[in-house]
């Protein structure tokens, strides 16, 4: 009901409808609703929204909601509604990582690139933007051929760095033109 009123799609659209069906779902444990009721709150702006969409995000997250743990992460990581903690953010990363969720491996491999809350490392940054690019994660295809054309955590190799970021400019006119292909 929360999406029918949220999309408009079969009722006419109605936000704040859609809240009160995605906060009765939540409430009942739903980690889905929980994902959607902080997604809501996340669109809307001000501190007591971004409180709001956290302390349901972290509901989804402690109960496995893989979107919802990238998402707290994401907020660790900018220190948007908690203190910033890179180390906290890479928990909820790898928690999402491990559930094959693509984003959260992109941005746990850039972790590993960076030192980012973590030792750098560039082979792991490689395994998991890697995980994240064979799931068509366009950035992490784009980062993975950019380890590739340099060298870093895999032998160069420009055949294989073309292919990543060719894979990773399909529909991106910008990304093609730096290629040079269509």
């Amino acid at each position: 009901m929360g999406r029918n009123y949220e999309t408009g799609k079969i009722f006419p659209q109605d936000h704040s409808k859609a809240l009160e069906w995605y906060r009765k779902a939540a409430e009942q444990g739903l980690t889905d609703a929980q994902l959607l009721l902080g997604a809501a709150y996340d669109r809307a702006s001000g501190p007591t929204n971004t409180a709001e969409a956290l302390k349901w995000y972290r509901k989804a997250a402690e109960q496995g909601n893989a979107p919802a743990q990238y998402r707290l992460g994401l907020a660790y990581v900018a220190g948007v509604g908690v203190e910033r903690d890179p180390v906290q953010a890479v928990e909820w990363f790898r928690k999402a990582a491990e559930q094959d969720f693509g984003l959260a491996q992109c941005s746990l491999g850039q972790a590993y690139a960076t030192g980012l809350g973590v030792t750098k490392d560039q082979a792991e940054a490689v395994k998991w933007l890697r995980k994240a690019a064979e799931r068509d994660v366009a950035e992490a295809q784009f980062l993975i051929g950019l380890h590739y054309a340099v060298g870093s955590g895999v032998s160069r190799d420009l055949i294989e760095a073309y292919k990543w970021c060719s894979l990773s400019a399909k529909g991106d006119a910008n990304k093609q033109s730096l290629l040079g292909i269509k």
